[in-house]
């Protein structure tokens, strides 16, 4: 795609960076999602962390990324644009949904009594 402005392709390599990160969160959900042993703890530090990291990359998409897309001389640069941006809102929506839905807890249920706490 190319991008003109120094600026520009510095938010496309921060934008690239936080995906890295966000992949090595994930990465801390492979026991869990494997049936083997795992932290709670960890999964619960990683979620929150993924969280924080996601607000301020779709903060960045949408501030600064779809609208350069959208602005493009190139009508496919904007039509890509306008389509990203559509499909990251519901994308955004969903994964706030479940960030809120799961924000209160203070504790978790591993079963036969164990609870496990974090902050």
């Amino acid at each position: 795609m190319g991008f003109i402005f120094k600026q520009e392709s510095d938010l496309i390599i921060t934008l690239k960076k936080q995906h890295v990160i966000i992949l090595r969160y994930l990465d801390n959900f492979n026991p869990f999602l494997q049936g083997k042993s795992f932290s709670v703890t960890n999964c619960i530090v990683s979620l929150r962390e993924i969280k924080n990291i996601l607000v301020t990359h779709l903060m960045l998409e949408d501030d600064k990324l779809y609208p350069a897309l959208e602005s493009s001389k190139v009508k496919k640069i904007r039509d890509i644009g306008r389509k990203f941006s559509s499909e990251m809102q519901l994308i955004s929506e969903q994964t706030f949904d479940f960030f809120n839905k799961y924000n209160q807890i203070k504790t978790l249920d591993l079963g036969g009594g164990i609870q496990e706490k974090f902050i």
